[in-house]
This record gives structure tokens, sequence and C-alpha cells, in this order.
């Protein structure tokens, strides 16, 4: 009965800040009870106990040094609960999620973070079901188009029947109720700058009720999305210009120094950004002539150190040159005839 007591408190305490514990003839708690409120993972009402303890109490300390442990309980369990939070929100299981949050706010501390994800659900939760009305808003409009066609055919095709003719005038009610919200809503896009949404809604309710203002403002819309993609594409455009200008400058740079890997990387990115650019293969021509001059010196190098024996030492230095020419005839032979000839030698040597 004591143990229901508690929790029954505790239960309480869910939707106060504070509560005025007394313990009758007693100056503090049993502390077997607080130790049944943590067993009961309700920290909240435990930590609440432990601030009611007055100073004066001699079992102020004793209570006071289990307030570490409590809170560590507290997070750990906040820690989990926000884990499930995030489960059910991403499979929008929206009733676990009332039931999780039902049970953790009444055991946690208000500044748990449990508390601030709650605030973020309920605006999360907030727009989710407006977004889900917009979309369905929309499903039924488009609907209500289509249908227009089958009740205008009937009728056309059945002209003398009553039912046809009711059908058709209670079809074309619903539809003006339908136009006249969703050109609203689209209006209100308009106001907002959201000219994508605003499209969208405008051009539906035209083609369900076309009418001057609709027409007004779809062409508004119009004109200012294509003035936006316009904005957008000079915009872009000019931004590619200059990342080609900044390519350049750095491709001049690494063919001044001879960094000659590093320059056909960056010719490869400027063609990427403007491949019909002129000066492409300009570049290409002098940045090929240049490597083949590096080539050949290369090869000279190497075969200097090839006829003074060193074989080792000529095939490091022509396959470091491979990387810039890895089609080169002549400096493949090179490495080959160097490869062969050390191979012979290491056989010998066995």
């Amino acid at each position: 009965m004591k143990y229901g007591c508690w929790l029954l408190t505790a239960a309480l305490l869910s939707g106060c800040s504070s509560f005025d514990f007394s313990w009758p003839g007693k100056s503090s708690p049993d502390p077997e009870l607080l130790a049944e409120l943590v067993q009961g993972q309700q920290y909240r009402a435990a930590l609440d106990v432990i601030d009611q303890i007055s100073t004066s109490s001699p079992d102020y300390q004793a209570f006071q040094s289990q307030r570490a442990g409590i809170t560590q309980k507290a997070r750990a369990y906040d820690a989990r609960v926000l884990d499930k939070v995030r489960e059910f929100q991403a499979q929008s299981k929206w009733q676990e999620l009332y039931e999780l949050f039902d049970e953790a706010l009444s055991r946690l501390p208000e500044n748990s973070e449990t508390h601030r994800a709650y605030g973020a659900f309920q605006s999360y939760r907030e727009e989710y079901i407006n977004e889900q009305k917009e979309e369905l808003n929309l499903l039924l409009a488009k609907n209500l188009l289509e249908e227009g066609q089958y009740r205008q055919r009937i009728y056309e095709a059945d002209k003398d029947s009553r039912r046809a003719r009711k059908d058709l005038e209670a079809y074309k009610e619903r539809r003006d109720e339908a136009a006249e919200f969703i050109s609203e809503r689209g209006m209100a896009a308009l106001e907002q700058g959201d000219y994508g949404k605003a499209k969208e809604y405008l051009k539906l309710a035209n083609d369900l009720k076309s009418n001057e203002m609709n027409q007004k403002a779809l062409k508004q819309v119009r004109q200012e999305l294509d003035e936006r993609w316009l904005k957008h594409v000079g915009e872009r455009r000019e931004k590619r210009q200059l990342r080609y200008t900044e390519l350049l400058g750095e491709f001049q740079d690494a063919w001044k120094i001879r960094d000659y890997q590093k320059a056909r990387e960056l010719l490869a990115e400027m063609r990427e950004i403007d491949e019909s650019a002129p000066q492409n293969d300009v570049l290409k021509h002098q940045l090929e002539e240049s490597i083949h001059v590096q080539i050949q010196s290369v090869i000279a190098k190497g075969q200097a150190a090839y006829s003074a024996g060193e074989v080792q030492q000529a095939l490091d230095i022509w396959s470091e040159a491979l990387s810039l020419a890895p089609e080169d005839e002549e400096l493949l032979k090179h490495i080959e005839r160097a490869k062969r000839f050390l191979g012979k030698y290491q056989s010998l040597q066995k």
C-alpha cells in the first residue's frame, strides 16, 4: 500500500512544478520510499522529494548524496526514450509516440532532453498534419477535375435524365468550392513568395474554374519564375566563368613549375566547366608539347644511368615518368628492356 501511495504521488507530480511534502511525525521521508520511486523509474518525483528535504534535517546529507546517482539513471532513461522517439517517428508510429511521451514526461525532470524533444515533436506533428492536408486537398481537386469530364459526357448523352442533370449541378457546386479554396491557397503562396507552389495551385484552380483573377495571378507567377530562372542561369554562368578563370591561373602556375600532372588534372576540370572554351585546345597542345620534352629528357637521363650499369636506377627514373605519359611507346620500350635485364641478372645470381 505504501508503494502504491508513492506512485500516486509521483503521478500527481507530472502536472506540478513543485509539491509540498510533509511526513507526519518525521523531518524526512523513509529512505525506502525514495528507493521505491527510483525503482519505479519515477525520477522526477524522486528528485522532488530530495528538493523538499530541509537543510536542517539530520537526513539531509544522506538524501543529497543520492541525487547524482538518480540523475545519472534519469539521463540513461532519457537517452533510451529519445532512441525510441527517433525510431517511432521514422516509422510514423503516432500512437506509440503518444504513449511513450505520456509515460516518459511524467517520469523525467522538466529540463530533460525528452521534454525538449516533445516540444519539437509537437511542431513536427503539426507540420506533418498540414502537409498531409495540403496533399489531400490537391488530390481531391485533381480528382474533381477528372470527374468533371465524365459528368459532362454522361449529361450530354442523356440530357433528358433528371438524375444526370442533378449530378452535374451538384458536381459544379463542389468544383466551384474546390476552385475557390485552391485559389485562396495559391494566392497565399504567392504572397509568401512560394512561386512554385503558387503556380501549381493557381493552375489547378484555373483548370477547375477559369476566372480573370486566377489568370492574372498565374501570369504573374509564371513571369516571376521565368525571371528567376534567367537570373539563376546568369548567376550560374558567371560563377562557372569565375571558376574557369581561377583554374586557368592555377594551370599556368603548375605549367611554369613543370608540375605537368597537376596541370593535366586542372585542364580536365576546366573542360568540365566549359568544354567549348577556345583556349582548351591551345592549352592541351601546349601541355602535351611540354610533357613530350620532359619525357625525352627523362629518357636521356635514364639511358645515361643504364649505360653506366645502373639499370635499377634507370628503371626507377623511367617508371617515375610513366604517370605523365602512360602510353609513350619509347618510354615503355626502355622500361621493358630494363625489366628484362634485371630479370636475367637475378636469375643468374640464383
